[in-house]
């Protein structure tokens, strides 16, 4: 990867530094520099603020577009794209959020596949699993896709390996909707009017011209008016 610029550097004094640093990192370790640059690039353009960056601060993020755009030659020669910078970025907030012990033990690949997943529980457990069992990064993107899907990775010595799902929550059963009883009357006098337009209709209407299929079902229905409105009355002790 080159390290040396070979370019002059901007006239904007703040992307000169920024610059100027990346190149010396370059000289060191592959991860010590990724996570350095993405320490040096949170601080100058979110304020070292991991929850700036999260949230998408749009003035920041226009800043930092601004400086890979303008820079794009220099950042070149130092071996760099913009998206290589976002994700040391992406490895250095993985990184601050990973307990110690387990961290060093991992490589920047492994970084990178972790900070596909959001969860930070299950982001660690996958951190643990991967330091432990000595994961590849293939094997890594395996277990964090798994647990994209709602599966698990259980680092329980007795159970180790990718775990189903957990069963779905039971669902809430349908609160009961009370009606008051001044509602209840109402709406119980509301319906004498409906019931007196209804029998008028049938009044009108020539009862000879309807089938016996007919018959039937309106006797099965005035059957079951019936049956309702003596169990109300009964209610009311009528």
């Amino acid at each position: 990867m080159p390290t040396a610029l070979q370019r002059p550097l901007p006239e904007d004094p703040q992307f000169a530094a920024v610059l100027t640093e990346l190149q010396r990192l370059g000289r060191g370790h592959l991860l010590a520099y990724n996570l350095a640059c993405g320490q040096l690039l949170l601080e100058h353009f979110w304020g070292g603020n991991p929850h700036a960056y999260s949230s998408k601060d749009a003035g920041k993020a226009l800043s930092f577009q601004r400086f890979v755009t303008e820079c794009a030659d220099l950042l070149a020669d130092l071996g760099q794209t913009p998206d290589q910078l976002r994700r040391a970025i992406q490895a250095h907030l993985v990184w601050l959020g990973l307990p110690a012990g387990t961290r060093e033990r991992l490589l920047l690949t492994h970084l990178i596949e972790l900070g596909r997943c959001a969860d930070p529980t299950q982001r660690a457990r996958l951190a643990l699993a991967a330091a432990d069992q000595h994961w590849s990064r293939l094997q890594l993107r395996e277990a964090v896709s798994s647990a994209l899907v709602g599966r698990w990775y259980d680092t329980d010595p007795a159970t180790p390996g990718v775990q189903p799902p957990a069963p779905p929550e039971p669902p809430e059963p349908p609160k009961s909707r009370s009606v008051s009883a001044a509602r209840l009357v109402s709406r119980s006098e509301k319906l004498l009017p409906v019931v007196r337009e209804w029998q008028t209709a049938l009044a009108a209407s020539s009862i000879e011209r309807l089938t016996a299929a007919q018959r039937e079902r309106l006797a099965a229905a005035l059957t079951g008016l019936e049956g309702q409105i003596a169990a109300a009355k009964s209610l009311l002790g009528k």
